[in-house]
């Protein structure tokens, strides 16, 4: 998992534009809140440390993709339909 993927909840192969040292290079971050953060905080301050310290930007756009179906071919109808519908957080 990367910093990106967890602050924006969302897979780096559906994440466009981001550079190909993205998925090679690891850092290591040393910081401090200033108080304990409930684990549903936290991708938000990852996102803050990705805007405030790597100046990454971040443009979000709905986009045509494909959906995993499962056909039942004993009743011929689709049993499970699973379509990738992620809430982006909006503090950019």
């Amino acid at each position: 998992m990367s910093l990106v993927s967890i602050g924006y909840g969302m897979p780096l192969y559906r994440i466009e534009g981001l550079p190909d040292w993205v998925r090679t290079t690891y850092f290591l971050i040393n910081a401090a809140a200033g108080r304990d953060v409930e684990i549903e905080e936290r991708p938000a301050y990852y996102r803050g440390l990705l805007r405030d310290r790597f100046k990454m930007g971040v443009h979000v756009e709905p986009r045509e993709m494909d959906v995993s179906l499962k056909l039942d071919r004993a009743r011929g109808q689709v049993d499970v339909l699973i379509v990738d519908r992620i809430q982006m957080p909006t503090d950019n």
